[in-house]
């Protein structure tokens, strides 16, 4: 809703960093799966097109807590994500074999 972006973002202006980063570097632009639709119609108007990088992960994978770590303090990857649009999310909300993502 109108409301849940604006306080996102009023939290985000305060604090600092991507209200959604969750711990996976809060210096990167990360959003919700069910905002795919406007970040990419807002690239499209600003002329641009950019892929969705999706970190799907779950709080019991040793992996994911390995990425996690390497994600939140590498400046390259902080660089590099301005050319993606950023999503994060827990496994839980990606259903794959529907072809759907649910929020």
């Amino acid at each position: 809703s109108a409301m849940v972006r604006f306080l996102a973002a009023l939290v985000a202006g305060v604090l600092g960093g991507s209200p959604y980063a969750d711990g996976w570097n809060t210096n990167i632009d990360w959003i919700r799966l069910n905002s795919i639709p406007e970040a990419t119609k807002a690239d499209e108007k600003a002329g641009k097109v950019r892929p969705v990088m999706a970190v799907v992960h779950a709080g019991w994978c040793h992996a994911c807590a390995e990425l996690k770590m390497q994600v939140s303090k590498n400046q390259n990857i902080e660089y590099m994500s301005k050319d993606f649009i950023m999503v994060q999310c827990w496994a839980a909300c990606w259903v794959p074999t529907q072809n759907r993502v649910y929020q």
